[in-house]
């Protein structure tokens, strides 16, 4: 998996795969040094264009407090999602990478089943308890009984969203990593945002919509994998996960629910102490931040495949400089657009309105915070590539009680403004703490783009 140019042997041998099945064709795209890369970036253009598209039509098609509603209702949806995925997701770009190398078609689909089939156990069991317990959250915890039925029909999407996750990282492990971004990230917020346009301005059709994008951008995403690994349905015995998915799946999936716990628990704070037309200034100015967090995370998700590999071989130095490329990606399409937001942010937030326009500070300190997480790019990613779920684990505790405390302190004192300064503070954490534990483990440089020198 070399990361110089290709010599033209090794391009006559790439397009000699390409030339065989589907499922070789996938396999050939892994070899190219930036593609999946590359084309994560461009599937997190369209997603930029989707979501934002998503916020605009959320704002402008609801009403304020209908708003306020719908994403506080997707913000516990969000967390639940994550929790149904249970590190299953992440885990299978590591198993099916492996196998894509060393096995057969067969053996691929098998361990892809595998996984997605217990990921269908837990979010099902998630789903219905969600919907069961949407009255008693909503009333007691949230103080909103009017969230109720939304979060019921969100219900719906905690299990379409968690398998969507599982098909993506399949697609990303066989090298095509562009559609389950694009499934997972952009075409279900740009359906959504369509359906919006001839909603009826409630909080509850924003959910039914959401559900039935969900669902449909999965079972899009399963036809594709189905169509690059083609082998025979293993039967309910053959189901059993393969060694090794499960343990290393659990410290993994512990990460992934403190990580949109900790991006989510500012915003659900906030949601029980004010009013929803706060929270909805605060959750738009939050999901526009995040878009750059959001971009990291997709470089190093199509990185991952290729992290496990270098690991596997032990060859740090060229693992540097693959850490460093993706580092310098990410910084080239962060940086620009962050510094537009944090010259004009008011201008930005008053894109979803004229009501939003109060949020510009909110919107200019939570991209600050995150443009230092970005100075990380990739750390938390390839920690999980060389089996250091465990210390992910540990440093997520930490920033979860940072962020815990941070909110506790901050946001009663200054409402939404106290909401953004604990975020901000909770992500530049979050990308120190990853950094140090590259150092520690992989002994590589804890700042990414000095990682391959």
């Amino acid at each position: 998996m070399s990361l110089e140019p290709a010599s033209p042997e090794s391009r006559r041998e790439v397009q000699a795969a390409l030339a065989g099945t589907r499922f070789r064709r996938a396999r050939a795209l892994v070899s190219w040094n930036m593609f999946q890369p590359l084309m994560s970036v461009f599937a997190r253009g369209l997603e930029v264009v989707a979501k934002f598209g998503f916020q605009i039509a959320v704002a402008r098609c609801l009403t304020r407090e209908a708003a306020g509603v719908f994403l506080l209702g997707l913000s516990i949806s969000g967390v639940l999602q994550t929790i149904a995925m249970a590190g299953v997701g992440r885990a299978l770009v590591m198993f099916v990478a492996r196998a894509n190398r060393d096995a057969t078609r067969q053996q691929v689909f098998g361990v892809a089943a595998s996984g997605l089939f217990f990921m269908l156990m837990v979010a099902g069991l998630i789903g219905i308890a969600t919907a069961a317990l949407a009255e008693p959250i909503s009333v007691f915890v949230f103080h909103k009984p009017e969230l109720t039925l939304p979060l019921r029909w969100l219900s719906v999407s905690v299990v379409c969203y968690a398998m969507l996750t599982g098909i993506g990282g399949v697609l990303t492990a066989l090298g095509a990593a562009i559609v389950g971004d694009f499934l997972r990230s952009s075409f279900w917020p740009a359906l959504t945002a369509m359906l919006l346009l001839v909603s009826d301005r409630s909080a509850v059709s924003a959910a039914i919509f959401t559900s039935l994008s969900l669902t449909l951008a999965a079972v899009i995403g399963w036809v594709f994998m189905r169509r690059l690994t083609p082998g025979r349905w293993p039967g309910w015995r053959g189901l059993k996960p393969p060694e090794g998915l499960i343990e290393t799946a659990i410290p993994l999936g512990v990460v992934d629910v403190i990580g949109v716990i900790l991006v989510s628990v500012p915003t659900l704070v906030l949601g029980s102490l004010v009013a929803a037309e706060s929270v909805a200034v605060f959750s738009v100015a939050n999901r526009i931040a995040n878009v750059f967090v959001t971009v990291v995370s997709a470089i190093g998700n199509a990185a991952s495949p290729r992290f496990a590999l270098l690991v596997d071989e032990g060859d740090r130095k060229r693992l540097g400089r693959v850490v460093s490329q993706m580092a310098l990606l990410s910084l080239a399409v962060c940086l620009p657009p962050a510094l537009l937001l944090v010259i004009f942010p008011s201008e930005a937030m008053g894109l979803f309105g004229h009501a939003y326009r109060s949020g510009g500070t909110v919107l200019r300190v939570l991209v600050l915070g995150n443009l230092v997480f970005v100075a990380f790019a990739c750390c938390s990613e390839l920690l999980a590539m060389a089996g250091e779920g465990k210390l992910l684990r540990r440093l997520n505790f930490v920033m979860l009680g940072a962020c815990g405390l941070f909110s506790a302190v901050l946001i009663p004192l200054f409402g939404a403004i106290g909401a953004a300064w604990a975020m901000a503070a909770t992500m530049s954490l979050n990308g120190l703490l990853v950094g140090f534990g590259v150092a520690r483990r992989l002994k590589l440089n804890p700042v990414p783009l000095l990682a391959g020198l």
